[in-house]
């Protein structure tokens, strides 16, 4: 796990890659990888990973890794405070409230077991897009973000 954390590291540092579509799916460059990866083609670590490691929903296409981006995204546009604040069924257009709400719940469950998985919505919200887009830690959104929950905390304080 250790290693595949390192070469998704260094991916990322990388910046952008040439699309050559024989060797790109969802955007993730094997070829990269399998460099990374001693004795592995880039063919056998597109497989295990969809074999393997990837969301089923992923796997049977119902879901993209773009999408995760995406979604994390709506929700924090949304400036929901919590689960039952966020409307799935507005998130994405091309897909339904309740597949939203199913890969939700999905990358809820890759927080592990332990204090991340019993954090309040907003730091999983952070963790979450710590991992699956670390682009959108953005401080401008951060601040609108800051002052979303002023806002709200100054409505319950008000009798």
């Amino acid at each position: 796990m250790f290693k595949f954390l390192d070469v998704q590291r260094r991916i990322m540092e990388a910046g952008p890659i040439k699309k050559d579509h024989r060797k790109l799916r969802d955007n993730i460059n094997w070829t990269f990888i399998a460099e990374h990866l001693e004795g592995r083609s880039h063919s056998e670590c597109l497989s295990v990973w969809y074999s393997r490691c990837a969301s089923p929903m992923v796997s049977s296409g119902d879901w993209s890794n773009n999408d995760d981006q995406l979604l994390l995204q709506k929700i924090m546009e949304q400036f929901a405070l919590s689960e039952e604040l966020v409307d799935w069924d507005s998130l994405l257009e091309h897909r339904s409230g309740e597949i939203c709400k199913k890969r939700w719940d999905q990358m809820q469950q890759s927080l592990g077991r332990g204090p991340q998985q019993r954090a309040d919505f907003v730091d999983k919200m952070e963790l979450l897009v710590r991992r699956y887009a670390p682009y959108l830690l953005d401080e401008e959104l951060d601040e609108e973000f800051a002052s979303q929950l002023q806002a709200a905390d100054a409505m319950e304080e008000e009798p």
